[in-house]
């Protein structure tokens, strides 16, 4: 019997040994497999999906791989590898279908191969008793093989509308839907606001000049117009009742106010420090030249109850700040970067955008590479801080979860707070109970901090949700991508891609522009709302074309969020035709003039064209202009003017969408079919604008007759044809004259870029 035992361990620890030696040469092999699919990718111009390949050898098979980590820009020092800082990495792909085609087939068969492998050594190793790895192996298996029958049983995936995965994925996928139809819901939903008579003491005592207004559980104060107070109060509501409904029957959720919240909102952050200079007595707990020199809002005590300030110049901004205590409230978190991770989350799925930070602005900190880099920790957009949420997860450079709870908003790297958002934003699909419990466990150490979160998540380890995070952030699993809204690059490589960017290349030279790259990464997202478009034949006109309905077939808030930035197309027909119309549209005309631009996501298929141009944006670019472009006042028209100089006389309003026919109807031109041929300035980026209500723009004919017109701050509008970040638009109220020559003066103040000089332009 002795004998016999023996024996069988000997067997055993043979087979352990063996499934070992296999396992260490295989994933030799399946590391040069998969760096083999990247270099050919990288030789075709997919750059994109080159990297992802690398990372994904990086991470899983071989960190010390060389040609993976220099196709990455990593080179060697000593013993470990650091970022090449000459390094030129390539962000524009070729929009090549044909060669899409064939790199998705080859990925396919390496797929094949790799999934095979996987599943023996996971049965090899599940033999063995070492089920670590040989789970390990089955979810790996999943990656290149998602319906795999044997990979599925052994970890417990499931299949939900052809989607397999675990019960954790499938949960999230449940919240992540209705999340996204009760913000639709919301958005749509109107509050009734009315104003306030009287004065408010804080602001009077500052000599203020303001007005109020007040919701059911808000007032809001301020010198704004009232239009802006009252979005503000909406916003306030909207976000109380995402929040009851949110986070009802979770523990430790509640409303903390007594009464209504009052917020006092200022135009100017100037106006603000006097306000808070006044009421010094009433500052809580923070010292009064920190509060002053680092931030532009903080809270007041006024007769026991607690109100909010900003001195915030963007009416957006506002918003987003009101949003954001309206969520604080209801999380009551203590630890700095818990909260700041989780209010950007939940502005985030608001308004596809954070604005607003506690204290200053970010800080680099050694683990960004360049200045562009840098540049992209600073944009507000989501859409980029999702890449560089997926930059920090593949690369494992981000800030340990558990240093989150440690971390003062005053100390808060770039890195820090996108591992924050995207950490709690992870959380908060997954089970919101999870970010109470990180909140609570702060302690003097990484390691106590996570054993407190063991304790207070009821076992669950922080670790196994850094895991997921990295999971979700980064992997390509078809329910993953479901729950992300994604499609794959190589999907995104339409056939006529090439001639619609060849002709957006053409248009921006004839107006001084510089060529633009193509990125299948963009252009995932463009064919996911193009798959909205195509499924549902109602959603027609700039109105329903520039949002998406959570409701409807492919519809998402993420959608929602991409589609209020897009170029669109619904009829297009020949590439320089359609392209070319869309000069008329003030939001479009700023893509095709913005010398920021370098990289566009672009899909098209039949008549539908969506463009992407809000991420490949070079952030060290600081240049405005204006349209059209002129001469000396004056001057006759030059023998070699181009469409700069040369323009219709013409646009219809329909063409322009809701926000300018509201615009026009407050001017007492609801119904009128046409404008005047918009005149733009474009500053290219948000937060760079002058004061709203110092801006003028004084039209003449021949340089003598007034042309009346609106001016519209079209900087945060949610329909592009008429919006554009730094926007600004001139709508003359009637149709310029045919065959004239036109003076515009524009005049400001406080603006980053001085007002051109008066010029004059003519009219074809």
């Amino acid at each position: 019997m002795r004998t016999a035992l023996l024996l069988l361990a000997a067997l055993h620890l043979s087979a352990v040994a063996s499934a070992q030696d296999d396992e260490a040469t295989f994933l030799v092999k399946a590391a040069d497999a998969l760096d083999e699919q990247a270099s050919r990718c990288e030789k075709s111009g997919f750059h994109h999906q080159a990297r992802e390949l690398w990372r994904e050898v990086i991470a899983h098979y071989a960190p010390d791989h060389e040609h993976a980590r220099a196709g990455l820009g990593f080179v060697k020092v000593g013993t470990s590898w650091a970022t090449d800082p000459k390094f030129d990495r390539k962000d524009a792909d070729e929009a090549d279908a044909a060669t899409a085609r064939v790199l998705a087939r080859q990925f396919e068969a390496a797929a094949k191969t790799l999934a095979a492998g996987h599943r023996e050594l996971g049965t090899a190793l599940q033999t063995a008793g070492n089920a670590e790895r040989a789970r390990w192996h089955f979810e790996r298996t999943l990656r290149f093989a998602p319906a795999d029958a044997t990979a599925s049983a052994a970890t417990g995936r499931k299949s939900v509308e052809g989607l397999f995965g675990s019960d954790v994925e499938l949960e999230l996928l449940r919240r992540s839907r209705a999340l996204d139809r009760t913000i639709q819901r919301l958005l749509a939903q109107d509050y009734a606001v009315t104003p306030l008579s009287g004065e408010h003491p804080l602001l009077k005592k500052a000599n203020l000049a303001h007005i109020g207004v007040e919701s059911e559980r808000f007032a809001v104060w301020g010198n704004w117009d009232q239009a802006v107070l009252e979005d503000c109060a909406r916003s306030g509501e909207r976000a109380f009742a995402f929040c009851k409904e949110f986070f009802d029957g979770v523990p430790g959720y509640q409303w903390h106010v007594k009464g209504k919240l009052t917020f006092l909102m200022l135009k100017s952050r100037d106006e603000w420090r006097d306000l808070v200079r006044a009421n010094a007595d009433r500052l809580m707990g923070n010292d009064l030249e920190f509060v002053l020199t680092n931030t532009a809002a903080t809270a007041l005590s006024d007769g026991g109850q607690t109100v909010r300030t900003g001195g915030l110049e963007q009416d957006a901004s506002a918003r987003d700040y009101v949003v954001r205590q309206v969520a604080w409230e209801w999380g009551g978190l203590a630890c700095d970067g818990v909260k700041e991770g989780f209010g950007h989350a939940i502005v985030g799925w608001f308004f596809g955008r954070n604005l607003i930070f506690s204290v200053g602005q970010q800080k680099t900190d050694g683990r960004t590479s360049t200045k562009s880099d840098a540049q992209r920790f600073n944009m507000p957009d989501l859409a980029i801080w999702a890449e560089l949420a997926a930059d920090l997860a593949w690369d494992k450079t981000d800030t340990p979860a558990a240093k989150l709870p440690t971390i003062s908003a005053a100390d808060f790297t770039s890195v820090d707070r996108i591992k924050a958002w995207s950490f709690c934003e992870y959380l908060l699909r997954r089970d919101p109970k999870l970010v109470r419990a990180l909140d609570g466990s702060r302690a003097a150490n990484l390691d106590d901090v996570a054993s407190r979160f063991a304790e207070r998540s009821g076992g669950t380890k922080l670790a196994d949700l850094e895991t997921e995070w990295r999971r979700f952030w980064t992997e390509d699993s078809a329910i993953l991508r479901a729950i992300r809204n994604k499609q794959t690059p190589l999907e995104a490589v339409s056939k006529r891609a090439p001639e619609f960017l060849d002709a957006f290349n053409r248009l921006r030279k004839a107006y001084d522009g510089k060529d633009v790259g193509w990125s299948s990464e963009y252009s995932a997202d463009c064919r996911q709302h193009g798959l909205y478009l195509e499924a549902n034949k109602g959603e027609r006109g700039p109105g329903k074309e520039h949002t998406e309905d959570a409701g409807k077939k492919h519809g998402s808030l993420a959608g929602r969020t991409f589609a209020q930035k897009a170029l669109i197309a619904t009829d297009a027909g020949d590439p320089r035709d359609t392209l070319e119309s869309w000069m008329g549209w003030p939001g479009y005309r700023d893509a095709v003039l913005n010398p920021a631009l370098v990289i566009v996501g672009l899909w098209t298929e039949g008549k539908l064209l969506v463009m992407d141009v809000a991420r490949g944006i070079d952030g060290n670019v600081n240049q405005a202009k204006w349209y059209p472009a002129g001469v000396t006042p004056g001057s006759p028209l030059p023998s070699d003017a181009g469409p700069a100089l040369v323009v219709p006389n013409e646009v219809a309003i329909q063409e322009l969408g809701p926000e300018v026919e509201l615009l026009l109807a407050g001017r007492g031109k609801k119904g009128q079919k046409t404008v005047g041929w918009p005149i733009t300035m474009h500053f290219f980026r948000t937060g760079s604008l002058p004061i709203a209500e110092s801006i003028r723009c004084t039209v003449k004919l021949d340089g003598k007759k007034d042309v009346p017109g609106i001016v519209h701050v079209a900087d945060r509008g949610l329909v592009r044809r008429s919006s554009a970040p730094g926007l600004i638009a001139f709508y003359p109220l009637a149709p310029l004259e045919r065959g004239s020559r036109y003076t515009v003066q524009w005049e400001w103040e406080k603006g980053g870029v001085a007002a051109p000089k008066a010029y004059q332009f003519f009219t074809k």
